[in-house]
């Protein structure tokens, strides 16, 4: 049937939108406490603290299919 093939070329293609989006959001939080401690404003360590701190918070979906940010660091190590 031709309604499954295009089901799941939907589903896919949506489901790789929305890592788009959220992996944007990511770099965009990121980027903003980095540009923070280049401007001196604050340190790198407070400024990996507080993005951790804030895609730690992030959670997209709803209910039993609520997801949210995996972080690993250089060395393999599980952040968030």
């Amino acid at each position: 049937m031709i309604a499954i093939p295009r089901t799941k070329t939907f589903v896919i293609e949506h489901k790789k939108q929305s890592a788009k989006e959220h992996v944007g959001f990511a770099l965009t939080v990121i980027e903003n406490h980095f540009n923070e401690a280049e401007m001196g404003k604050i340190d790198t360590e407070t400024a990996k603290s507080r993005a951790l701190y804030e895609l730690a918070k992030f959670g997209f979906g709803s209910g039993d299919e609520r997801d949210g940010f995996i972080i690993v660091d250089g060395e393999g190590r599980l952040l968030v």
